[in-house]
């Protein structure tokens, strides 16, 4: 009894390892082409945590204007345990960076991963080119049928009188941006609505395997952005 209350009394003295704020390297970052210098620009940070010991914090970006270069860092607390399943769990985080004068730039991340971002010079004073649709979600399936994957898109359309056209896609190579252009109906009737919309929509065919950014953007001007894997199991 006595040894078993000496135990208990050193270990309710030992000192609490407290968790620790750590940056954890990216395996890979994405940058959407097509920002104007009116757009909050934006990277994609793709990558894993080594363990179970690891949990998400906040990211952070910083601009060094002598290289013309952002460093972009995703952040994790650190849990001190004794038992850590030595698992990697895959993680995908958005990192605003801003809006940024037209130019030229470099994106780096933990990990040694850099990336260019080209800005152009706004064509119009407007926040967009083109009225886009209000998306709110967006996801990926793979139509086997077809060999093809497809970008469902969902929203609501606010108005009567706008109506989605045929999406514009445009092939970064890892990065498919998709332009949700709507029709503006023209006349006096048009009716306040809230009606949900779903749209599919064919990506480029012949993906190779790997790691795509799906970059959709929306009215409201808060981009959708989904990364996913394209993968094919082809018969020998």
């Amino acid at each position: 009894m006595k040894l078993a209350l000496a135990l208990a009394a050193i270990l309710s003295s030992a000192p609490v390892l407290a968790q620790q704020l750590v940056p954890v390297s990216v395996h890979d970052l994405f940058v959407p082409s097509g920002f104007d210098d009116n757009d909050e620009t934006l990277a994609v940070l793709d990558g894993y945590l080594p363990n179970s010991c690891y949990r998400l914090a906040h990211s952070q970006a910083s601009f060094d204007a002598a290289t013309r270069a952002y460093r972009v860092t995703q952040f994790a607390w650190l849990h001190p345990s004794t038992f850590c399943l030595q698992i990697v769990t895959p993680f995908t985080t958005e990192v605003r960076l801003g809006v940024v004068p037209a130019g030229s730039y470099q994106v780096l991340a933990e990990g040694s991963v850099a990336r260019p971002l080209a800005v152009k010079n706004a064509m119009r004073p407007g926040p967009d080119e083109y009225p886009y649709a209000p998306v709110e979600e967006a996801r990926v399936d793979y139509d086997a049928s077809r060999d093809r994957y497809v970008a469902i898109l969902r929203g609501r359309m606010m108005s009567s009188c706008m109506n989605l056209s045929d999406p514009l896609v445009i092939n970064s190579g890892r990065t498919l941006e998709v332009l949700p252009i709507v029709a503006l109906a023209s006349g006096n009737d048009c009716k306040a609505t809230n009606r949900p919309f779903e749209h599919a929509l064919d990506l480029p065919a012949g993906l190779a395997n790997g790691r795509y950014l799906l970059h959709v953007r929306s009215l409201s001007g808060k981009s959708i952005n989904v990364v996913f894997t394209a993968y094919t199991p082809r018969a020998n």
